[in-house]
């Protein structure tokens, strides 16, 4: 019977987690945004309510809590916006849930099987991406972002970044030599071919802090920050004119984005780099005006339609293509609470660690960087998952095996 039980749960388990990983083809009502996944919150409370009573309990009174105060920010004097986004509101109630699903199947199925399902799927995320790399194709309810390859992903953003936030986590625990650089490559072939470069710059963060924690000399922590800043500095004075994928520099990347993101200074035009540092400039204006109480759920779509330039509409950015930020700016207090939240999370992770705390940290900080490309806040649940998962598996024993 138990074992029946836990067969139950693993299947379970996959059917969730493959339903996040289809959520932009899998729609069940035509023309909504009510994919299968969301669709089976309801009744995954419902299962697992009697046996995760207490966090199911903090979950309804948080529900509750930010439809309300989402409702009410919206319609304040100083809200310039006043409308009111029920589908955007129902984003944020979903993100903890994720948290929430991961706990239950880690408790149900354990770390390793967990680990499983997402292995294997980010293999198959693989072939399919060569074949529709080989013969073309497009899924349903996608783009046609050909020849860029996107498979069942709203564009490559999405897909890429999915492979970039589970990559490292396959390199740490493949033990099959060939597998592991096989697949790596091939990852990395198919984020670069996509011109993901936040997504480069984070894996090159994480690689880089890997291979130079096995040299010898990183045993002397003191000695190793010592020659790390002193590379870090003699690099940046001989190349801090270069240009980066062929357009922007590091000052540019480094120094001056930050320069104007604390000067609220915007770029004109639209770029790579000029959009996502005008979203923080832009949002953080609006956050401002209303007090930080937030613009409202959905809101921030706004904001970066009444500041496309003239002419550009159809190659600008339609989202801040910054969870964080996003969740800032248009949830306010509670917003930043959800931040202190993730950071709470992350220390816990990187505390409680089996792997090397510096590892971990470098993990963390690509995957920030990662959440810079994605199309939304909510976008791409696959994503949000593994990076969830990402804390138990750092504190289990599977990267040892």
């Amino acid at each position: 019977m138990e074992i029946r039980e836990n067969k139950y749960n693993l299947y379970f388990a996959l059917f969730v987690i493959v339903s996040a990983y289809l959520n932009t083809i899998l729609i069940v009502i035509p023309g909504s945004s009510w994919s299968l996944f969301r669709l089976l919150v309801p009744f995954i409370i419902l299962i697992y309510l009697p046996i995760f009573k207490t966090d199911f309990v903090k979950y309804f009174i948080y529900c509750f809590i930010v439809l309300v105060y989402s409702y009410l920010i919206c319609y304040l004097p100083f809200n310039r916006f006043q409308k009111f986004d029920l589908i955007f509101a129902l984003h944020y109630v979903l993100v903890p849930f994720c948290f929430i699903a991961i706990k239950i199947f880690v408790r149900m199925v354990g770390v390793d099987s967990l680990y499983k399902i997402f292995r294997n799927l980010h293999l198959l995320m693989l072939l399919l991406a060569v074949i529709q790399y080989s013969i073309g194709g497009t899924y349903p309810n996608t783009q046609n972002r050909l020849p860029m390859i996107n498979i069942f992903f709203w564009n490559e953003n999405e897909f890429s970044a999915t492979l970039a936030i589970f990559l490292p986590i396959f390199f740490l625990a493949e033990r099959n030599i060939l597998l592991k650089y096989g697949v790596s490559f091939l990852s990395l072939f198919f984020i670069v071919y996509s011109d993901a470069r936040l997504l480069i710059i984070g894996l090159a963060i994480f690689f880089g802090v890997f291979f130079a924690t096995k040299f010898p000399i990183y045993k002397f922590k003191g000695l190793w920050i010592l020659v790390f800043s002193i590379i870090l500095v003699v690099f940046y004075i001989n190349f801090r004119d270069l240009k980066i994928f062929g357009e922007y520099t590091i000052f540019d990347i480094f120094f001056d984005s930050i320069r104007r993101i604390v000067t609220l200074d915007d770029y004109e035009g639209v770029g790579s780099l000029i959009t996502r540092v005008n979203a923080y400039i832009w949002g953080t204006t609006e956050l401002i005006r209303t007090c930080f109480f937030g613009i409202g759920p959905g809101n921030s779509l706004q904001i970066m339609l009444e500041n496309t330039p003239t002419g550009l509409e159809d190659v600008s950015a339609k989202s801040f293509h910054n969870i964080l930020l996003q969740i800032i700016v248009e949830i306010g207090f509670i917003g930043i609470g959800l931040i202190i939240f993730l950071y709470k999370f992350v220390r816990q992770t990187i505390k409680y660690s089996n792997q090397d705390k510096l590892i971990v940290i470098s993990y963390y900080i690509a995957g920030i960087i990662f959440t810079t490309i994605l199309s939304g806040a909510f976008s791409n649940y696959s994503f949000i998952f593994i990076f969830i998962f990402s804390s138990y598996f750092f504190r289990s024993n599977l990267i040892f095996k």
